[in-house]
């Protein structure tokens, strides 16, 4: 899928800042789970604000979790909309399983990102070598 350069450059701030060097295997690699959620959560408001058709469904009944845990706390925040504990709740079950929608979306991201990255890795220490070949001679 193509995305903004914006969206872009978000998804591989995140890749090159959370990715790390295997220097045993000599690539690059990323996983999401060290992300904090506040990245995640900017890269799918971004998503979101970008496309109105996928927000409609991350936050409507084509997420699996809106019967299950969004709608829940929708509701219990609008029977008590003044108890903190349910605004916390909502909010926190919103952002999670909001984000938690675009994960595929986001997991392809940052795998072509961390796979460009490490073709570039093959291509400077190929380069490296080979200028280090022609010194040489």
């Amino acid at each position: 899928m193509n995305y903004s350069k914006n969206i872009r450059r978000l998804a591989k701030e995140i890749v090159f800042h959370y990715g790390n060097y295997n220097s045993i295997e000599g690539e690059y690699t990323f996983d999401v789970d060290h992300v904090p959620s506040f990245d995640l959560n900017e890269l799918a408001a971004q998503l979101m604000l970008e496309d109105e058709s996928l927000a409609s469904e991350a936050t409507g009944a084509d997420n699996l979790s809106y019967k299950n845990k969004m709608l829940p706390a929708l509701l219990n925040l609008l029977k008590n909309p003044t108890d903190q504990d349910s605004k916390i709740e909502f909010c926190s079950v919103w952002k999670r399983e909001v984000t938690n929608y675009f994960s595929p979306v986001m997991n392809e991201m940052f795998q072509e990102i961390l796979d460009e990255r490490n073709k570039e890795e093959v291509y400077e220490k190929s380069h490296k070598s080979n200028m280090r070949e022609a010194t040489i001679w």
